[in-house]
């Protein structure tokens, strides 16, 4: 369970992603996390409870700025791999910048408001860049399947008898408009001769959309193309609080932060429009207003609503 500035503050659409409701970490003023005899304000969680609470301006100025740098040059190569450029290893692209900063303070507004011991803010703005190069093995038709010819697949393997006594070799591949009719009305597909589809029979459809898989990189059919593509990724995290007390010792918060960034269900290299990879911008703003009042030197009000 996560909170935020008192208030429950859980992605509900994919929980293992904190980083799309909870503010920039150079916002943050306490972080507190409990794990069991939870007072009774807390609960409703069987692991761990995270409590956040963000910083407040105050009567002097006060502002930061960060940076945070990756860059594979400055980095280790792979183990036992060779760049081909003088017995130097691998070093994949992996660009990675995080940087932004924070400023604090009273509310002033010349000859028309000064907000010294009443009215105070504090500002945050991160942002996230990050370009990794990765690399896999996937499998791609090769040029003799491309042409129909699937002989390669067949493995030697029975997978027993069809109706008619013939054996069932495994990946044989059938054609649909040959086929034989037994004595007891089943009907028995007879496969492609050497397992070969003739070109003829082939879809322009299909090959067309066969035309735009990446042709092999190393021998055989299986692991025989090497992917190599960039996961690329954007955040942004600004934040704002604004403070206000009262001659009556009540206080009112006011908090927003926002988190703007992409969610992919995963990268395979592949171009448009065949590759299983999609984009998804994700927008989270987080609100919250808080407004305690102390009524006696044992008694205090705190009223909240947040809206997520």
């Amino acid at each position: 369970n996560i909170q935020i500035e008192g208030m429950q503050a859980n992605n509900s659409r994919l929980a293992i992603r904190q980083d799309q409701v909870q503010p920039s970490v150079e916002s943050l003023q306490e972080v507190s996390v409990l794990t069991s005899n939870f007072a009774p304000e807390y609960g409703q969680v069987a692991g761990g409870f995270f409590n956040y609470v963000v910083k407040s301006g105050s009567n002097q100025v006060h502002g930061s700025v960060f940076e945070y740098l990756v860059n594979e040059d400055l980095g280790a190569g792979i183990p036992f791999t060779s760049s081909g450029v003088g017995g130097h290893l691998l070093r994949p692209p992996n660009r990675r910048n995080d940087f932004g900063g924070n400023v604090g303070g009273p509310v002033w507004i010349p000859k028309l408001y000064n907000g010294r011991n009443k009215t105070f803010f504090f500002f945050s703005y991160e942002e996230f860049y990050q370009s990794q190069g990765l690399t896999g093995l996937t499998n791609v038709p090769t040029a003799a399947m491309r042409n129909g010819d699937f002989s390669a697949a067949l493995t030697g393997k029975s997978l027993g008898k069809d109706p008619t006594g013939a054996n069932i070799a495994e990946n044989t591949i059938y054609d649909p408009t040959n086929f034989v009719t037994t004595a007891s009305g089943q009907v028995v597909t007879i496969p492609f001769p050497l397992n070969q589809v003739p070109q003829p029979r082939m879809d322009l459809v299909a090959l067309k959309i066969q035309a735009l898989i990446p042709q092999p990189t190393g021998a055989g059919i299986l692991n025989n193309w090497t992917q190599n593509y960039t996961a690329l990724t954007k955040e942004y995290i600004p934040s704002l609080k604004i403070d206000q007390s009262f001659n009556n010792q009540g206080k009112l918060s006011f908090y927003w932060s926002q988190y703007k960034g992409p969610h992919y269900n995963g990268l395979d290299g592949l171009p448009v429009p065949i590759t299983q990879q999609r984009f998804i911008q994700t927008l989270t703003s987080t609100y919250r207003l808080n407004y305690d009042q102390p009524l006696t030197p044992t008694w205090l009000v705190h009223l909240g609503v947040g809206y997520l």
